[in-house]
């Protein structure tokens, strides 16, 4: 009875639903990139992570197939989508450090593996980061600053990648060395940034805590 009613349903409701947001979300974020340039891809790899939460990210693909075989090479979801896998996966590895929670720490520390060598941040997402909040926050700020730096470098994806995680960086590799060495930097930016941001305001918690201890 199941199959019955959603089959008609996802034909004639779900598919052109999820084809016009397809749609409008490629316009949306050409137009970011062609308006505000590299701050576009900072943007994009800020809300990255809100995507994948909702599964919105799945509708790139027609803008993914479409550029790449037109231009042979991608500036922007697949920039951001390595950045924020990266970023989620250090954003872990900063809670692994600083809980006293054994649970966490193991959960957190396979979440981290999972996100950066896999490519895989549903763990780390929905596991760790999303339920502690502030590590999300950390995330979000930091694949900006790695996003917009790739961006400014003018960084590009030469093709389709199974993994977004460390065995995926061969994509990156392209007819300018430098290629890789700029979007290497960038991920460097983004989870310094995502860890500054992390133990900041865990040095904030503490010292309030204390504060509030002793009076």
């Amino acid at each position: 009875m199941t199959i019955l009613v959603m089959t008609p349903l996802n034909l004639v409701l779900l598919a052109p639903i999820g084809a016009f947001l397809g749609t409008f979300l490629t316009d949306g974020i050409m137009w970011i990139y062609n308006t505000v340039g590299f701050l576009g891809v900072g943007i994009l790899s800020s809300l990255m992570s809100l995507m994948i939460l909702t599964g919105m990210h799945t509708a790139l693909s027609p803008y993914l197939i479409q550029s790449m075989a037109t231009l042979g090479k991608e500036p922007i979801i697949f920039v951001a989508n390595f950045v924020n896998n990266f970023n989620q996966g250090i954003a872990c590895l900063a809670v692994a450090l600083k809980t006293k929670d054994k649970t966490l720490r193991s959960t957190a520390l396979s979440c981290a593996v999972t996100a950066i060598v896999g490519g895989v941040t549903e763990p780390a997402l929905f596991g760790v980061n999303l339920k502690l909040k502030k590590p999300l926050y950390a995330v979000m700020i930091g694949s900006f600053f790695g996003g917009a730096l790739a961006g400014f470098l003018k960084v590009y994806c030469y093709s389709f990648v199974a993994s977004g995680g460390l065995f995926g960086l061969a994509a990156f590799i392209g007819p300018e060395a430098s290629n890789l060495m700029f979007f290497i930097l960038s991920l460097l930016l983004g989870m310094v940034t995502v860890s500054y941001t992390h133990l900041d305001v865990y040095k904030r918690n503490v010292s309030l805590r204390c504060k509030n201890t002793f009076q």
